[in-house]
């Protein structure tokens, strides 16, 4: 398995490295949230070893830690050794950040297919915000089958049963979650839940990492741990079109003689890469720094200090009362007597001559005209059928992707030009041998890669806006006015020419009276006069000390000065990026297809 030749490999490289290889190796006891006897402690211990991920802290990992679209590139990049990046992130946010690199790396390779069309929004690819599980589940399948190698075919659960939140599981992430599932790429978060849309931490990512490095089986992959073991190796040589074949690897069969054909070769050739270069320098991590430390506490005691004397304040209150008004001199006057007159009305008497008069005939009512409302047909209820409204909208088969396409050109090992095809080079040898130089015989095939943007596919489908309703619809009464004339209403009144003459009757109400009426000849005299409800009195108010306490030291404190010195770091500086050559491995014929491979 690819995780334990990742271990012999980090031994080996302590064995030739000296003291460098420890500023990445994890101490047992170097993180307080990641305790030995726990069962993630390998996944944690794996990436910390790998260099793919650190502590929060120096005594703490992080386990909890919430991580984000930022730290989840950079994470995976490091995981196939942060390879050489060509051009910038498609995502201006994610430029001149300190995952730059990773978020270009991560385009090339496809990191990104699979995930929900709204997950970039904006055009931004927001590095900031947190990634959820079943995002992450996506980022480390990508990783798996596109950068490693695995065979994420293998291994998936069948469904997510298991899970009550099954149906929170977006579909575009369901056969990546069921591979992380089925393969324990990360652990329950609670009993019978996955919560796919809760933010994965540190340990979901450093359990998913360990475990995929350990399905890696194909050599030719490049992982961190590579870059740490061979940091001191060679760098390895191309081989030509001279090097020898070998019999073991040879299509020739038990030496014999092939049948006479003039083989028409054509180099078969391999990618190798070539790991980062570089060297490690000491850093002084923490400075040195003097630490007072006590070696015995101060001593002392609580008094009393008096700030100011207890005393006796003397108030005097001044007496209470009110003013009332006091009678000095009483009213003076006399009575007199007035006689008032008999009231009385008159009424009508004896009936001297009657009333005349006569009778005419007064309207009540004018005479008028109604318009009358005639009911034609009465109200009635309808029901109407409204078909669906719909839209024709846009839904995305396949997202856009850029696509990386490897290509070669030849390039002619005499005089190093470069043409498109082997007819193009083949054409510029003939030219060159017809005027005498033989020098342009062979070529090197050297691959380029092109970068094709690929917009999104689709189809249009009609979405019913509002499905069909009946709607009831009350239609009111319909009828006309018609005209209906009105006759005035009179009656026959009695009008007086000249009234009836009674005689006028004296009838007393009240007959007359004498009234004595005092008459005031000289008003009564008062004074305001100051009554006492309380008289004067004197109060005296104890006003108690003030003062506060105080510390007296009976002996001073002790204590010591502690030097430590400065704690310093190993880190691995980069002389030389890694980087990718083409090697010739061996040669093919164009016509008969027999291959030849060259001793490596």
């Amino acid at each position: 398995m690819k995780r334990n030749r990742v271990v012999a490999m980090l031994a080996a490289a302590t064995l030739t490295m000296g003291t460098a290889f420890p500023a990445y190796a994890m101490d047992a006891n170097q993180f307080k949230d990641v305790p030995k006897s726990e069962n993630f402690f390998k996944y944690v211990e794996d990436v910390k070893d790998l260099g793919i991920m650190d502590g929060e802290k120096s005594d703490e990992f992080g386990v909890e830690v919430a991580v984000t679209r930022g730290d989840v590139v950079s994470y995976l990049y490091k995981t196939v050794a942060s390879p050489d990046v060509q051009g910038d992130s498609k995502f201006e946010d994610a430029r001149n950040t300190e995952y730059a690199n990773a978020a270009a790396w991560a385009e090339k390779i496809g990191l990104f297919d699979g995930l929900k069309s709204d997950f970039f929004k904006d055009g931004k690819f927001d590095g900031e915000k947190e990634i959820t599980r079943a995002e992450f589940s996506q980022f480390i399948t990508n990783l798996a089958s596109k950068a490693l190698k695995v065979d994420t075919s293998k291994g998936a659960a069948e469904n997510l049963d298991e899970f009550k939140d099954k149906d929170d599981v977006a579909s575009e992430y369901e056969a990546s979650v069921k591979w992380v599932v089925g393969n324990k790429l990360m652990s329950e978060e609670e009993a019978d839940k996955f919560l796919p849309n809760e933010a994965a931490d540190k340990l979901d990512v450093a359990q998913a990492i360990s475990v995929v490095l350990g399905m890696v089986e194909d050599d030719d992959v490049v992982i961190a741990g590579d870059v740490v073991a061979d940091k001191n190796e060679g760098t390895s040589k191309p081989n030509n079109n001279t090097n020898k074949p070998s019999k073991e690897e040879s299509n020739h069969e038990d030496g014999k003689e092939e049948s006479k054909h003039e083989h028409t070769w054509k180099d078969i050739t391999k990618e190798v890469f070539h790991p980062a270069e570089g060297h490690y320098v000491s850093i002084e991590k923490t400075p040195a720094w003097d630490e007072e430390k006590p070696v015995r506490a101060e001593m002392g005691h609580s008094e009393w200090r008096i700030d100011k004397e207890a005393y006796d304040e003397v108030i005097q209150h001044p007496e209470e009362g009110h003013y009332e008004k006091v009678e000095i001199s009483p009213e003076e006057g006399h009575f007199e007597t007035i006689h008032h007159e008999e009231e009385g009305h008159y009424e009508n008497g004896k009936l001297l001559e009657e009333e005349k008069g006569h009778y005419e005939e007064v309207v009540i009512t004018p005479g008028w005209t109604e318009n009358k409302y005639v009911v034609d047909k009465p109200a009635w209820t309808e029901e109407v059928v409204h078909p669906a409204e719909t839209k024709q909208e846009w839904v995305v088969d396949k997202p856009a992707w850029t696509e990386t396409i490897a290509k070669y050109k030849c390039v002619c090992n005499g005089c190093h030009a470069e043409f498109a095809s082997d007819e193009e080079w083949a054409a510029h040898d003939k030219a060159a041998a017809m005027n005498g130089d033989f020098s342009h015989g062979s070529y090197t095939n050297v691959p380029y890669y092109e970068t094709v943007e690929h917009p999104e596919e689709g189809h249009y489908e009609t979405v019913v806006v509002k499905p069909s309703w009946t709607e009831t619809v009350e239609h009111p009464e319909e009828g006309h006015y018609e005209k209906i004339e009105h006759p005035a209403v009179t009656e026959q009144k009695w009008v007086v020419d000249k009234p009836a003459v009674y005689e006028q009757v004296w009838v007393v109400d009240k007959p007359a009276w004498d009234e004595e009426v005092w008459v005031v000849d000289k008003e009564a005299v008062y004074e305001d006069k100051w009554i006492v409800d309380k008289e004067a009195w004197e109060e005296t108010i104890h006003h108690k000390e003030e003062g506060h306490w105080e510390w007296v030291v009976d002996q001073e404190a002790i204590t010591e000065i502690i030097h430590h010195e400065a704690v310093m770091q190993e880190i691995f500086v980069v002389d030389k990026k890694a980087w990718t050559e083409t090697v010739v491995v061996g040669r093919e014929c164009t016509s008969c297809g027999s291959k030849e491979t060259f001793n490596k």
